[in-house]
């Protein structure tokens, strides 16, 4: 009940829970940097030798050498991880999270959705799901 108790005297007014704090480039997770990475990028920070070396993985696994195969295997292994990290790749990965972060946590970004999705609350009464499909009149 004490946690509950700390939950609650740390939301804001709209009852939305804290924001976890922004992340550096040394603590945010692995993974969610791998999203704002491509694979051609990628390759290109893990050298040919790596990327022959995780290439013929995947063939002797029987496995497809995939963008989703290469990035899962870049994460696995802490030294490769670390290696693109410490690259210009993994400084515009970061930089591309911090924009992102930015953009969606801006004040007048949240206002804005606030006045549109409060505009679009009686256009929006008539219709179920998508957009298209129209429901049919209660009344």
């Amino acid at each position: 009940s004490c946690v509950l108790l700390d939950i609650l005297i740390t939301m804001d007014v709209d009852n939305q829970p804290p924001r976890p704090s922004a992340y550096t480039l040394e603590t945010i997770p692995f993974g969610k940097l791998l999203h704002y990475m491509k694979r051609e990028d990628l390759v290109e920070a893990l050298g040919p030798g790596t990327y022959a070396t995780l290439q013929q993985q995947a063939a002797s696994r029987g496995e497809s050498f995939t963008s989703k195969y290469l990035k899962k295997q870049v994460a696995n292994d802490s030294q490769l991880s670390q290696h693109v990290r410490g690259t210009e790749l993994g400084n515009r990965a970061f930089a591309k999270y911090q924009a992102n972060l930015e953009r969606i946590t801006n004040p007048a970004n949240a206002a804005k959705s606030r006045e549109v999705r409060k505009a679009m609350a009686a256009p929006r009464q008539g219709y179920l799901g998508c957009i298209a499909t129209k429901r049919p009149a209660q009344g």
